[in-house]
């Protein structure tokens, strides 16, 4: 889907929701759809990455608020760009391996480029941001 090919009037009117597949099993699992906006939150852990999905039906718009250091690391290693397809698929908690006891909440994220895109936000510091020192000098 070509994000310059969408009515603005369409888009504003159609329904925006927080994709929390974690939470809500009527969400979609996988997502699949076209980015159309990327943002940055600056909270207490740092910046996180939001992407506005489209999903490829083109009748909702999913905010991809990606908290967690797994989700956002998945994502900035893909680093989606508006234009860009993409998928995002929980996969549900899983035990952190160096640290018993705890879990995290797995993601997979896959991302088709739109030819042409340039960087909007510093996929470089949410990166770095999002992994987390194992204290062994290793960095999940």
């Amino acid at each position: 889907m070509n994000i310059n090919d969408l009515d603005l009037r369409a888009l504003m009117d159609l329904e925006t929701e927080s994709y929390r597949p974690d939470t809500d099993p009527t969400h979609p699992n996988p997502l699949t759809g076209t980015v159309i906006d990327t943002d940055e939150f600056v909270g207490d852990y740092g910046t996180s990455p939001v992407l506005s999905i489209l999903d490829e039906s083109g009748t909702k718009v999913w905010r991809l608020m990606c908290f967690g250091s797994v989700l956002a690391n998945q994502v900035a290693k893909q680093r989606p760009e508006v234009g860009d397809s993409i998928g995002v698929k929980y996969l549900g908690e899983e035990d952190a391996r160096n640290f018993p006891g705890k879990k995290y909440k797995n993601y997979r994220v896959v991302v088709k480029k739109a030819n042409g895109n340039k960087p909007a936000i510093d996929w470089d510091k949410i990166a770095a941001e999002s992994e987390v020192d194992l204290g062994n000098g290793e960095k999940f």
